[in-house]
């Protein structure tokens, strides 16, 4: 059944509050429409067998109170970041639900200015972080999603948070973030299973999409597992437009297929532990093919992000990289320890290398991540590699590069019909 947000009593003003009527709506099932307008609304709840339609013309606004929201205990796997300044707060909260879907053509608009407004001291071209919700659409242990057709913008936090979730499709959505709000993420992925992301095209200040390994409050742990992401357009201003590990978990039997990975640092990012107290994530059986890379640095392969020993669990192989292309200014680092980062393939590569070769990790504009060596590839302990039909080529006037490849404690490495110039 059809359900009309106006016949509820929705002003679709953007000013009244239209909350409290959205919501009986949605507890009354079927089809939830909205036509034009922007609706002014806090936490949303979802329901079984709901389909928020969400037309062309329509908006959802997110309110710019935060006792609007949700409460960071309203569900045992909820919580704030503390170290994030998120209250736990959702815009649209799908818990345990079977069979939601939300489409229609229209906008999911996160309102970040509402909380989001100085600049930031240490590094003025992003905002100083404040108290603000966290995940703007939140899907926790969810069966049958779909989301398809919308514009998404301007979260305060990540857009999209796909978590503990089987059996998702995520298709033709945009999603432009404010570049200047820290960790603006578009999609996050994290221990869901048979999971199609497609015909995205997504532009924000921090990571675009995601794969994650949190089980720890899920009712049913699991790993990440079965997805497939393909024919996206992804362009992150500061971050990385692919990262891979965060958790305790497993990510495996991922591709990333017909690709185009746009912005100001990393292509893609995979780590096994992301700092000293992660529990460390099992990654493989993860391909990347027919990606178009104009990111500084096409790839980064670590244990530790920060630089420390990795924790037991943690493990990194059967990665493989095809048909890439493009263009880097940075070095690709593949550092491991002892056997943790192994059998990893890169096949059918062209990349015209532009930048200087050696460079510091503080960039002057205060961003981290920017660290380069005269090596292309910098492997460090790592083992069973190979390359073939490697090429690279160096734009005219660039120097600084030595060497295309530099190995310290590396293992097997195999180089078939490779294009080395230096």
């Amino acid at each position: 059944m059809m359900r009309d947000v106006r016949k509820y009593g929705a002003a679709g003003d953007g000013v009244t509050p239209d909350t409290a009527v959205i919501q009986r709506a949605i507890d009354d099932g079927g089809v939830i429409f909205f036509p034009p307008g922007r609706y002014l609304t806090g936490t949303l709840y979802l329901r079984d067998n709901t389909h928020l339609y969400i037309g062309m013309g329509a908006e959802l606004f997110a309110s710019p109170d935060l006792n609007d929201y949700n409460k960071a205990d309203f569900v045992p796997q909820n919580g704030a970041s503390k170290a994030e300044c998120t209250t736990g707060g959702h815009l649209i909260v799908a818990h345990e639900c079977t069979n939601v879907m939300i489409s229609g053509g229209g906008k999911i608009t996160g309102n970040s200015s509402a909380w989001l407004t100085q600049p930031d001291p240490s590094c003025p071209i992003l905002l100083k972080t404040e108290l603000r919700p966290a995940q703007m659409l939140w899907f926790c242990e969810c069966t049958n999603v779909r989301i398809m057709d919308l514009d998404l913008g301007d979260a305060p936090y990540w857009h999209c948070f796909i978590w503990g979730c089987e059996d998702v499709m995520i298709r033709n959505i945009r999603i432009r973030g404010n570049r200047r709000v820290q960790n603006s993420d578009g999609i996050d992925v994290d221990c869901s299973k048979n999971v199609i992301i497609s015909d995205c095209n997504i532009d924000t200040s921090d990571d675009c999409i995601t794969m994650r390994a949190v089980n720890s409050r899920l009712k049913t742990p699991r790993a990440c597992e079965n997805v497939l992401v393909q024919n996206c357009i992804l362009q992150s201003a500061y971050a990385n437009t692919i990262r891979i590990g965060v958790g305790g978990g497993e990510i495996c039997n991922v591709v990333f297929d017909n690709l185009m990975l746009l912005g100001y640092l990393r292509g893609i990012k995979m780590n096994c532990s992301w700092n000293a107290a992660s529990r460390g994530v099992n990654i493989h059986d993860i391909e990347f093919r027919n990606i178009r890379n104009f990111t500084r640095c096409p790839v980064t392969m670590r244990g530790n992000n920060c630089h420390l020993p990795a924790p037991p669990n943690s493990a990194m192989h059967h990665i493989r990289f095809r048909n890439i292309s493009g263009t880097l200014e940075q070095s690709c680092f593949i550092e491991g320890e002892n056997d943790l980062i192994k059998d990893i393939s890169f096949e059918n590569i062209d990349f015209v290398c532009h930048g200087k070769g050696p460079a510091q990790d503080l960039s002057a504009d205060g961003l981290w991540g920017h660290i380069s060596t005269d090596a292309v590839f910098e492997l460090h302990d790592v083992k069973e590699l190979l390359f073939r039909n490697v090429k690279i080529r160096y734009a005219d006037g660039i120097s600084g590069w030595t060497t295309e490849c530099r190995a310290v404690n590396a293992e097997n490495l195999h180089f078939e019909n490779c294009d080395f110039p230096l």
